[in-house]
């Protein structure tokens, strides 16, 4: 995995800091663009958490 730069941290922090969104209502936005600046996989994980939630409620 890469290490964001100054720039794009400093991006993200100004982006998220002082939201006065309801917290319910920006978590997936806000893990996307973690997980852009981070450059890391995403995706693949929600899918099989569903998979399984759906066969423990069966």
């Amino acid at each position: 995995m890469s290490t964001p730069t100054d720039n794009a941290t400093e991006a993200f922090i100004a982006k998220w800091t002082g939201t006065t969104a309801p917290e319910l209502s920006t978590p997936h936005s806000f893990l996307i663009d973690l997980c852009v600046l981070l450059s890391a996989k995403r995706g693949a994980g929600a899918h099989n958490l569903r998979q399984e939630h759906r066969h423990a409620h069966l």
